[in-house]
């Protein structure tokens, strides 16, 4: 269940509102997952836990 962390860099081009175009990360919620429902994020030294409800709703949690 406790993986690695592996650096993810997908990304998507989207419009902003100027119009100009940009590239932006996009995550598939699976890819951060994986078989679990439950992942940490470190930023900027605080720990922070992502949730996933049975809903499929997300959870950001200090």
């Amino acid at each position: 269940m406790n993986q690695p962390a592996q650096p993810l860099r997908p990304h998507q081009e989207v419009p902003r509102a100027s119009g100009d175009r940009t590239t932006v990360p996009l995550f598939n919620s699976r890819d951060l997952f994986g078989d679990g429902s439950l992942v940490f994020i470190d930023h900027q030294g605080e720990r922070y836990r992502l949730q996933m409800t049975r809903q499929g709703k997300l959870i950001l949690t200090k």
